[in-house]
């Protein structure tokens, strides 16, 4: 799933409870993304795409699962926390 480019704070809830246990790959590049919150709820993501957002240090990568690929370019981040 593509939510590219729509100048977005934080994920937006209807992709949550629309998308949330069917979405494998989940781009998110180029919002303005400050937070994660939600990201939890995409149960079965195996690709997580946050390219070009203004995540920073502070951000929390929930456990999941299946995650295969993070990508987090152009952001300020130096060091993610994670739950492994």
């Amino acid at each position: 799933m593509s939510y590219v480019g729509q100048d977005c704070w934080k994920i937006p809830p209807v992709l949550v409870q629309m998308y949330g246990t069917k979405v494998k790959s989940l781009d998110l590049s180029f919002n303005c993304l400050t937070t994660l919150s939600g990201v939890e709820k995409f149960s079965s993501l195996e690709e997580l795409v946050l390219d070009n957002n203004r995540l920073s240090d502070n951000i929390f990568v929930p456990q999941l699962p299946n995650l295969q690929i993070l990508s987090l370019n152009k952001n300020n981040v130096s060091h993610v926390k994670c739950v492994l």
